[in-house]
């Protein structure tokens, strides 16, 4: 028997599968389970903990070339046999065709556990921290979420292929509102660790009141045709969105601007991506996805070439591939790289602003480009004028438009100043020919 929490491995998924005693079907299941455990500060105020455990149980069937899928976010054993015999009637009477995928199957059973101990969070230390921060000249208010996850997913099916993988992960997001008689400026500051006692809690909180005191007095830039200077933070973000216009299902789905650009100069010769399946020190190292397709090492972009695609299994074969093992839909919320590196350069951020005569060196933008389009329309959240080689002043009220692929072949240096957040390693990087709208 499956009891309701907390942990169920593959080996108990594949014993649920053989029960089913379905033979003219194939059977896949994914199981993740999470513990959650928070804090949250809200105007510089301690405002609770709390606790959650989630599941999330997700069976495949695929019979006779038609495929369906059921989800269960709550179970017990009587529910997985439910889920699964329903799986099966759905695939037979409505399974579809056009989703159809195979498994890919290994025969043996794949472990990889980074759990090392629980560990607790010290509420009074956060508050200490904060209380010492909202003491300080022109802070305003402190918002701060902290969070703690252990997280386990396993995975198996009726071939014997059975996975297992375990971590843990502890980040923090602080946002500090500053105020000087009427102005008012923000700043905002994340970390991770592998643990939540990894998190310097006093620094992510002095970089966001550092930001946060610096965007005080901002005003629009001039509008003109510049340089944009992406801080390593931006950087990543500028990144992340070239991800989605790789996925291959955007591809299949011409969803992509990137759609017919494969193997072709995409980007300036001096920009690399690569994903690597370990890094050294890394908390997202995977040896298998959540497809138990194991993981490998690939450039996505080399020298500005565009090279390899983000595959599911399902986006893989429609594209005539093997899948590389970048599906992560369960565990982290779609596809990706395991590690992406982008190559950093020989000049640190100085001396990337020391090369700009007229633009912006942007920090942090809420907004996404289109990814249909690859057109970029987005207002400067975090960010400084740059005026002969100097950063003038904050700005606010201004746009930075242009497009994705114009941008990516108008990069003109990379820097050396290296910033890692949720699996990208980026340093600064400066493009060329950007129009800015300020006043």
């Amino acid at each position: 028997m499956l009891g309701e929490w907390l942990w169920v491995d593959s080996d108990s998924l594949f014993e649920e599968i053989k029960r089913s005693r379905i033979n003219d079907a194939d059977i896949q299941i994914y199981l993740l389970e999470q513990d959650v455990k928070t804090i949250k500060v809200e105007n510089s105020h301690f405002t609770g903990e709390e606790r959650k455990q989630l599941s999330s149980l997700v069976i495949d069937c695929i019979y006779k070339g038609k495929e369906a899928t059921f989800r269960l976010n709550k179970r017990n054993n009587q529910d997985i046999q439910e889920a699964i015999k329903k799986t099966y009637n759905l695939a037979k009477m409505f399974g579809s065709s056009d989703n159809q995928k195979h498994f890919y199957i290994s025969n043996k059973k794949l472990v990889q556990k980074v759990v090392t101990r629980e560990e607790n969070f010290d509420v009074n230390s956060v508050m200490k921290s904060v209380n010492r921060i909202k003491k300080e000249k022109l802070v305003y208010s402190i918002n701060s979420f902290l969070s703690h996850q252990t997280m386990a997913f396993s995975a198996a099916n009726d071939s014997g292929s059975r996975a297992d993988f375990q971590s843990q992960a502890a980040g923090m997001e602080s946002e500090v509102i500053s105020r000087d008689g009427s102005e008012q400026g923000s700043g905002m500051e994340f970390s991770e660790a592998r643990h939540i006692n990894g998190l310097d809690i006093m620094n992510n909180l002095d970089s966001a009141v550092r930001m946060a005191k610096s965007m005080l007095n901002a005003r629009p830039a001039p509008t003109v045709y510049g340089k944009l200077l992406l801080d390593p933070k931006a950087s990543i973000d500028f990144v992340s969105s070239l991800f989605d216009a790789i996925n291959g299902e955007e591809i299949l789905k011409k969803r992509s601007f990137l759609s017919k650009f494969r193997g072709k100069q995409v980007a300036s010769k001096i920009f690399n991506i690569y994903d690597s399946r370990f890094l050294s020190g890394s908390m997202y190292n995977r040896n298998f996805d959540d497809e138990m397709v194991a993981t490998t090492d690939k450039y996505l972009v080399k020298k500005g070439v565009f090279v390899n695609y983000l595959n599911d299994i399902y986006s893989a074969e429609k594209l005539n591939e093997k899948p590389k093992g970048n599906d992560f839909s369960l565990t982290s919320g779609g596809i990706r790289p395991v590690n992406a590196i982008i190559k950093k350069g020989k000049d640190s951020l100085l001396d990337l602003v020391g090369k700009v005569d007229k633009g912006i060196y942007l920090v942090n933008t809420e907004d996404a480009p289109n990814i249909l389009t690859g057109d970029v329309s987005s207002m400067v959240s975090i960010g400084y004028y740059i005026e002969n080689g100097e950063i003038k002043y904050p700005v606010k009220e201004t746009l930075i438009g242009g497009n994705m692929l114009d941008m990516l072949q108008n990069i003109t240096k990379i820097g050396s100043d290296v910033r890692a957040l949720g699996g990208i390693h980026a340093p600064a990087i400066l493009i060329d020919n950007i129009k800015i709208s300020g006043k």
